[in-house]
């Protein structure tokens, strides 16, 4: 049963749970829950919980961390190779095997190697780990980023062909497209971006 009061909608619910005796209604409105139990004997005990918990819980759900290759797949891809959760394919840095994330190849006289991911403004936050993908060439190169075309000097970083496997985050807050590029490598090298998330 509802009724609209004070231009507000009402929806009232109530259950009676016969072998107990115990009758509870549920008013509903547009910023409360109000819920009523009594039992025989006794007085009513009332309890308001507020409906904005929902949304609440809602933002928190969308605040959790999730792989990159799976919602917001690479775009204008040269000489990367994207691996997700469902295309079956592996990479190794530093003895550890990854299921997602990114891999890029060069050589000294080659064109930058690089990535775009259509960010849209969705996220604040790209985290994974950044290593040498084991088992190719240890030359070193230069990681760039570019945030909407325009290169992020600050986020410039020197990998290098020994390199132990490190966490990498970079900050997105607003931005539309994200481009990651490997450049200047003093000789054929294969980097990794692995398990990369968003939040």
């Amino acid at each position: 049963m509802s009724e609209n009061m004070s231009g507000g909608k009402i929806a009232i619910i109530v259950a009676l749970i016969g072998a107990v005796g115990v009758i509870t209604a549920a008013i509903i409105t547009s910023n409360s829950k109000i819920v009523v139990t009594q039992s025989p004997g006794q007085g009513a005990n009332v309890s308001s919980v507020p409906t904005n918990q929902q949304s609440t819980i809602s933002q928190e759900s969308q605040s959790k961390e999730q792989y990159l290759t799976d919602v917001a797949p690479a775009r204008s891809k040269r000489r990367c190779v994207e691996f997700t959760m469902r295309n079956n394919g592996t990479f190794i840095m530093n003895g550890t095997e990854y299921y997602t994330g990114y891999i890029l190849a060069m050589g000294r006289f080659t064109f930058p190697s690089s990535f775009v991911i259509p960010l849209n403004g969705r996220f604040t936050e790209v985290n994974g780990i950044l290593g040498h993908v084991d088992g190719k060439y240890t030359a070193d190169a230069t990681m760039q980023i570019f945030f909407d075309g325009v290169l992020q000097q600050h986020l410039t970083k020197q990998l290098h062909g020994g390199m132990i496997p490190e966490a990498y985050s970079i900050s997105v807050e607003g931005v539309q497209r994200l481009k990651i590029q490997m450049a200047r490598a003093t000789g054929t090298t294969t980097f990794g971006y692995a398990d990369v998330t968003v939040k």
